[in-house]
């Protein structure tokens, strides 16, 4: 069965105490492990300007519309 990630990319000074998100995007994967080998992947093509770059696979929950029901018919 796929599952629906997110992975979301920061930049961070030396410390890890200032980070902005550099990146983030959504992959339909096997499990938390494929994942995490898409995040590794993409750690390693990113050139960015920051001194660390960490990353996170986190999973996407099904999003449902609340459904207001209609008033009964008079």
């Amino acid at each position: 069965m796929l599952s629906v990630f997110v992975i979301m990319i920061a930049g961070c000074d030396h410390s890890g105490a200032s980070c902005t998100q550099v990146e983030e995007s959504r992959h339909t994967v096997r499990d938390l492990a494929a994942c995490e080998a898409v995040l590794d992947r993409r750690l390693s093509e990113i050139e960015a300007e920051w001194p660390v770059l960490e990353g996170r696979c986190i999973a996407a929950e099904p999003r449902v519309a609340a459904i207001t029901p209609l008033p009964p018919r008079t």
